[in-house]
């Protein structure tokens, strides 16, 4: 491989990069905090561009392959062949302080969210049509940007009629108070909560805030104001 050849190549894998993340990968070394690593290489030689850029942590899937076939001027006799760039997910840190010493975990691999317990002193019940706020010991500190979103347990709501009073809440980024949820009985029979067990999930989600713009008018659509089922039943 010669000069021009390796200088071709490492031009590629920079403006790759460049395209899918928004900036020169010489950037990257810029930012501290490392949700992701990502890895360019072309064929059989390779070339590693540690990338900590916080921002393409909203890419869901463990591994995304990118498979780019450049093209090069007929008198150049050389083929950059296959480039692929790597982005492997790393879990993000979040803080927790867990009165009761059980830290939350997710059950499986592909889990959405993590369960949230009880933290009593006795048991309690919830009779039918009952609502109350149930302590679970736990404190977040939610990464900027981010929220938690307290969700019903689908197993409790489908056997017991348990869910939450307010369908979803949520826990904001600055909120550091202790996480309670606001548990209600819609069924026809008591349900007794007992310290340790698990009454609600969490789920973490990326959140955008928008500027709020006074206007006069909004923009014509072709469903203008139609709502409360106003596509039929």
């Amino acid at each position: 491989e010669n000069t021009f050849q390796r200088s071709r190549r490492h031009r590629l894998i920079d403006d790759f990069i460049q395209s899918v993340v928004g900036c020169p990968a010489a950037h990257f070394s810029k930012y501290i905090h490392p949700p992701l690593q990502c890895i360019a290489h072309i064929g059989k030689r390779m070339n590693r561009h540690i990338c900590r850029f916080p921002q393409l942590f909203h890419i869901r899937r463990k591994i995304i392959s990118f498979n780019v076939h450049q093209p090069v001027r007929a008198h150049r006799r050389y083929d950059p062949g296959r480039m692929e760039l790597a982005i492997v997910k790393h879990l993000m840190p979040m803080k927790i302080i867990s009165r009761s010493g059980r830290v939350p975990a997710y059950e499986t691999k592909g889990a959405a969210g993590f369960d949230i317990a009880a933290y009593l002193e006795e048991p309690v019940t919830l009779e039918p049509g009952m609502r109350m706020l149930v302590p679970t010991g736990l404190f977040f500190e939610v990464p900027e940007g981010y929220e938690a979103q307290v969700r019903a347990r689908s197993g409790l709501a489908v056997k017991y009629g348990i869910g939450l009073v307010n369908g979803i809440g949520t826990v904001d980024a600055d909120y550091r108070g202790e996480v309670k949820v606001p548990l209600i009985n819609w069924g026809s029979e008591p349900f007794v909560i007992r310290n340790g067990e698990r009454i609600a999930q969490v789920v973490i989600n990326r959140i955008e805030q928008v500027e709020m713009v006074s206007a006069e008018e909004l923009s014509e659509t072709e469903r203008g104001a139609g709502g409360f089922g106003h596509t039929g039943v």
